[in-house]
């Protein structure tokens, strides 16, 4: 055998050694690792507890809503920024109108009428146009009691009149009750909640 050919296998078979030993090395730098690993899985992989966070910690959600302003809650902002609802006027419910019923008499409406009764009052004239009045009564003659007048009357005649002889009620409207209803609280309307968003800080 030559000196280049024992040259050549020679340095075959170192590179195979190398290689050789790599290998070895890169398969026990793996198991060493996996053992690594699963000792820390078997130590570090375990369920985790739900962590409990207390009411005044958890934020608030983003989109605030009639709710959240009725209740007063925390509203954090798309900045950061946290904002709470004041309120200035509190919500007020409608209150109903309440009241009683009441009995109102209402007196009759009236007034007097006078009573008229006709008269034949007698006129009995003088020549010089002078005269002398007699109402009509029951039993008088005119004609008897025109003749027993001295000469100096010369003609009567007699004119239908009016006499008030007394009065009467007249009703306009009768006497009646009514039944109304009285408010004792009037209906009040509900007021809506007003206020504003202070900033708490971002």
């Amino acid at each position: 055998m030559n000196k280049i050919t024992r040259i050549f296998l020679i340095f075959f078979f170192c590179a195979l050694l190398i290689w050789i030993l790599k290998e070895v090395n890169s398969n026990h730098l793996k198991k060493k690792n996996n053992h690594i690993l699963t000792k820390e899985k078997k130590l570090y992989d375990k369920p985790i507890m739900e962590l409990q966070i207390p009411n005044n910690k958890k934020k608030a959600k983003k989109e605030n809503n009639k709710e959240d302003i009725k209740e007063g809650k925390i509203i954090v902002a798309e900045d950061g920024c946290i904002y709470i609802w004041v309120i200035d006027v509190p919500y007020k419910p409608a209150i109903e109108e309440q009241g009683h019923y009441e009995i109102i008499h209402h007196e009759a409406i009236t007034h007097l009428k006078d009573i008229y009764q006709e008269f034949k009052t007698y006129y009995f004239v003088k020549e010089d146009e002078t005269y002398i009045t007699v109402e009509d009564y029951e039993g008088f003659s005119p004609e008897e009691y025109f003749n027993s007048l001295p000469d100096e009357f010369y003609r009567y005649y007699y004119k239908l009149t009016k006499k008030v002889i007394g009065q009467e009620i007249v009703i306009d409207r009768e006497a009646y009750d009514e039944k109304i209803w009285v408010v004792d609280q009037p209906y009040q309307p509900a007021v809506e909640q007003q206020g504003h968003y202070e900033k708490l800080g971002c």
